[in-house]
């Protein structure tokens, strides 16, 4: 099982990577995107009033940024996923309250919510000229900056070291549940942890106040930058390495 030593030991290494080009332009791309309220709260709550131009400008360089592919010298990518935002709001606006602990598969309601959001997305891109490489991983991205506590991040490396644990955890939205549920332990476990040794149920401000990373960074931020200095760079944690604090 992850613990909090590989959680801290991961958010130092990911940000002292030898990718340097990639960690702190991705960073500083997540970073600042968080900081975007004003666009944040349309997204969240009336994607409807987004315009294409500042889904181009704020959401698809944030995504390219971090690593997606996606067409973006013109607005065909931003409509369709305009289009995408609007017709998953209903559903997706349901899930805006909740954060990783409040999944689980035996609820099955909010699982087929998860589902149905995350092939929506996938669907929206993979069957429209708009983002023919819009796959699983943009679209974890994408949900994951909508509720950065609830939509946990993964990508191909990530998938294939869950997958071999578990060989639900495929391309697909029954995947991606699957997946959730398993991070989700994780993160009850850093939670159970971080209070035994430091009083809190709150592991990720802990780190985030430690670290001094603002704006504060999800549980689920961190865990990926656990699984990406992990399963993407294949980097362990040396044996007897301690946290700092």
């Amino acid at each position: 099982m992850v613990t909090l030593d590989d959680i801290v030991w991961a958010a130092l290494n990911y940000r002292d990577s030898g990718d340097l080009h990639t960690v702190v332009s991705g960073d500083q791309a997540y970073v600042k995107i968080l900081k975007q309220q004003d666009f944040l709260q349309k997204l969240r709550d009336r994607p409807g009033e987004l315009r294409v131009e500042e889904i181009r400008n704020i959401l698809v360089k944030f995504l390219n940024r971090w690593g997606c592919r996606l067409r973006n010298y013109d607005n065909v990518t931003a409509s369709g996923l305009q289009g995408c935002l609007v017709r998953t709001h209903p559903e997706l606006s349901d899930l805006l309250r909740y954060s990783i602990f409040d999944f689980s598969l035996e609820n099955v309601e909010m699982t087929q919510e998860v589902e149905r959001v995350f092939t929506g997305f996938w669907h929206c891109g993979s069957g429209n000229a708009a983002a023919g490489n819009f796959g699983p991983t943009a679209t974890s991205k994408l949900l994951h900056i909508i509720n950065p506590h609830f939509f946990p991040l993964w990508d191909e490396a990530i998938r294939i070291a869950y997958w071999k644990e578990d060989d639900r955890i495929v391309e697909s939205g029954r995947g991606y549940s699957v997946f959730m549920d398993q991070v989700r332990k994780i993160a009850e476990g850093l939670r159970a942890e971080c209070e035994g040794k430091f009083g809190t149920l709150d592991p990720a401000r802990l780190i985030s106040e430690r670290l001094k990373i603002d704006p504060p960074h999800s549980i689920l931020k961190f865990i990926d930058e656990f699984n990406w200095v992990t399963y993407k760079l294949g980097v362990q944690r040396p044996k007897g390495w301690r946290s700092p604090f």
